[in-house]
């Protein structure tokens, strides 16, 4: 329920035009752009179906939104032991965190403009 009404939110209210939405600490202290920076834009592009714009935002969040959103609720209401056993394991968490933190690094460089 609660996951249904954050969508319906995310979807009438544009983050880059509202000042409703939680703003990046880092990024308003420093500039610098978190892993996560650009996640509620990127999640109200894909919601509207701009894909270009949602990659422009955040590449990661993008790519891995519509593949952990189905996980997810299989796992929780589906109780899918198998779906559990291949997701819900250290090797697949720790090769997300792994994923996550390239993502931070990459993007923290300057060069890989492509990125931001």
């Amino acid at each position: 329920m609660i996951g249904a009404a954050l969508l319906a939110l995310y979807y009438f209210i544009d983050p880059s035009m509202a000042h409703f939405p939680i703003r990046c600490p880092l990024h308003e202290l420093t500039g610098i752009q978190c892993p996560a920076c650009g996640s509620q834009r990127a999640l109200h592009a894909i919601l509207h179906g701009e894909w270009n714009e949602a990659l422009r935002f955040n590449a990661f969040f993008t790519i891995v939104a519509p593949i952990a959103l189905p996980i997810t609720v299989a796992i929780v209401w589906g109780r899918n032991r198998r779906l559990r056993s291949v997701f819900c394991n250290r090797y697949f968490f720790g090769a997300f965190i792994a994923a996550y933190i390239i993502w931070g690094v990459l993007r923290f460089i300057s060069e890989f403009g492509f990125l931001n």
